[in-house]
């Protein structure tokens, strides 16, 4: 049995914490025994790990040592694993953003260390000041895990390029994606939002923030509605952008086609009653919600530089026009079987 030390900064709603919960549901626990160190008591989504895996909790360090160079940082880093009787076969910093993450999967006894990539890191780098920041203070650490996981094939190169590391393991695992949790939770009505069945119902998921490109689909959808004026969009998510996005709304008149409907721990009953799912962000890891997008039979609007971030999803040169020629359909539900089975065919080669 293959021993496994995952480090996470908490499970509250996001989507690194989803993609967390979905790989630790579904792995075969007569061939893996794992441990989880989290950073944060209380999260809401605590109760949705397998009960097969077994929950610690560790202190973060002060928030100022993100700002720091991580060689520093991990000098000061003090967590005692004395109590671990046996080296674990892989230890995995499954955030790859929190120096406590990383500082704690190298210190713990494991044969290998690796660390999970879940975003475009160039492109991030170039769009996001902070992470500018978050970034300068990090690279040092990248050099001492001997393999990293990314989501998609595109990461690897942005990965190179940022890290000025090449010669480590890499693998390809994209997010598994549990169809069984997204079949069941869309059937529940409790959260019901009124949504009108003689429309053209489209949806977006998502933290309101740059990075997911809420003011380009605002634009984009105002546009095609000029067009086709039986379209209305439904965005699930919350965020910093929330504000800026309803004056946005406001502005282009569309109060009554656009609604906000703020964050969902399970926005599928919601994406369930809609007839298309819509993406425009700027750059993703991979993104997860266009596959459970098409896990329930959506049909899914992408502009073209995301389609390299999913298999067999094309995006389209035109989103204005696709969202315009949009009509009502049949369904039909895609359990991803196929996929999920290479996933985890690919976490048995970790260790």
């Amino acid at each position: 049995m293959k021993r496994i030390a995952i480090f996470q900064d908490d499970l509250d709603i996001g989507g690194i914490q989803k993609s967390l919960i979905n790989l630790l549901n579904s792995l075969g626990y007569q061939n893996f025994s794992v441990d989880l160190f989290l950073f944060k008591t209380g999260s809401k989504w605590e109760n949705k790990v397998n009960r097969n895996v077994s929950i610690h909790y560790l202190s973060p360090m002060k928030q100022f040592y993100k700002y720091l160079p991580f060689d520093f940082t991990f000098t000061k880093s003090k967590y005692d694993f004395s109590f671990i009787e046996e080296n674990y076969d892989l230890a995995v910093d499954f955030n790859s953003y929190q120096p406590w993450t990383a500082a704690a999967a190298l210190i713990i006894p494991a044969e290998k260390r690796i660390m999970w990539v879940h975003n475009d890191m160039a492109i991030k780098h170039s769009e996001e000041w902070k992470y500018k920041v978050l970034f300068r203070a990090m690279k040092s650490k990248y050099q001492f895990f001997e393999a990293f996981a990314f989501v998609s094939e595109p990461l690897i190169s942005s990965f190179e390029k940022m890290t000025e590391v090449s010669d480590k393991e890499y693998f390809v695992i994209p997010n598994v994606i549990d169809t069984s949790e997204i079949f069941n939770a869309s059937k529940d009505k409790k959260a019901e939002v009124n949504i009108d069945e003689h429309q053209v119902n489209v949806c977006a998921v998502g933290r309101l923030c740059h990075q997911k490109g809420y003011d380009i689909m605002i634009s984009d959808f105002s546009e095609a509605c000029d067009i086709n004026p039986d379209l209305r969009l439904y965005v699930v998510g919350d965020g910093p952008d929330k504000d800026k996005l309803s004056q946005m709304i406001s502005s282009k008149k569309m109060n009554d086609k656009i609604f906000l409907l703020g964050s969902k721990e399970d926005p599928y009953s919601i994406m369930n009653r809609c007839d298309a799912f819509i993406s425009t962000s700027r750059y993703e890891g991979q993104g997860m919600n266009i596959m459970e997008a098409k896990a329930l039979g959506l049909e899914i609007i992408i502009p073209k530089h995301l389609e390299q971030y999913v298999d067999s999803i094309p995006g389209t040169e035109n989103v204005i026009n696709k969202l315009a020629g949009l009509k009502k359909h049949t369904k039909t539900p895609n359990n991803l079987e196929e996929y999920n089975n290479k996933i985890l065919a690919m976490i048995d080669t970790l260790c």
